[in-house]
């Protein structure tokens, strides 16, 4: 009896939509922690003795799709799992790569055996089903325009486990883009309030002219010509908005100063 081994002609080609749909990383990671008979705090407490700072509800977030490890945060957790071959584990081949039809057609049998048990099907883990929330998802399309970012075609219902929700929450948005690193990560939907205004040192939701930004809301007093843009009919001199990265390469994620002839509106508060 042979096992089969495919060419790399012969694995269809990743597609990172699909897997991003499917979850696919997060999946492995939970199979993984739960077949090392570790609890989310343990790898997390792992993840601290090899220098990554890491709390429970990150690697919660990782196993619910939330968010995504990095390079380094991914090696790290494949040592601790025990996973040797990681591009087999999470693009969902390690089974057909490595075991042939009879070794697939028992993990079909034991499959159908642990679902049959009520156990260890999903939402029966004592640990993690602590029931969920669905909350709009903004999966803006700029054809539709800033002014209908909050309509109905612009959202999506998305599910999340309550544990993991700030109070207050009222929608989340994915983020594009590493100007947020190291607290916000490229592909990681944030949760956040719906509000018009922000304070100085928050994290907000902005759209300023024909882009859409996660940025922290800062402000500085205006000064030269456009001190008298930002001077209202009562002489008082209103502050000028400034968006932060939280990228220390301040070389290429420098301050976007806004300037009076700009059109700034705020769309949230991110809570986490």
């Amino acid at each position: 009896m042979s096992v089969v081994k495919f060419k790399p002609e012969d694995q269809p080609c990743f597609q990172a939509d699909q897997a991003k749909r499917d979850n696919t990383v997060g999946q492995m990671l939970r199979l993984a922690r739960i077949g090392a008979k570790m609890k989310q705090s343990d790898v997390a407490r792992e993840m601290e003795k090899r220098g990554l700072h890491t709390i429970s509800r990150s690697v919660g977030n990782w196993e619910t799709g939330i968010a995504v490890p990095n390079a380094y945060q991914l090696l790290a957790l494949s040592q601790i799992l025990g996973i040797k071959d990681m591009y087999s584990a999470f693009s969902g081949e390690e089974a057909k790569v490595e075991l042939n039809a009879e070794g697939l057609a028992l993990i079909r049998e034991f499959s159908n055996y642990l679902v049959a048990s009520g156990r260890f099907i999903k939402g029966t883990d004592e640990e993690e089903d602590e029931g969920t929330i669905e909350l709009n998802h903004s999966i803006y399309k700029p054809a539709a325009g800033f002014g209908n970012f909050f309509a109905e075609e612009c959202m999506e219902k998305l599910s999340y486990p309550r544990t993991i929700v700030p109070r207050g929450t009222d929608f989340t948005v994915t983020i594009s883009g590493e100007s947020m690193e190291p607290r916000f990560q490229n592909g990681q939907d944030v949760f956040v309030q719906k509000t018009e205004s922000l304070e100085p040192g928050d994290i907000g939701i902005f759209a300023l002219n024909d882009e859409l930004y996660i940025k922290k809301y800062t402000e500085q007093t205006p000064a030269g010509g456009e001190a008298e843009s930002f001077t209202d009919s009562y002489g008082t001199v209103h502050p000028q908005p400034v968006l932060i990265s939280l990228n220390p390469d301040q070389d290429t994620y420098r301050p976007i100063v806004t300037h009076p002839d700009d059109k700034l509106m705020i769309f949230g508060k991110v809570l986490g």
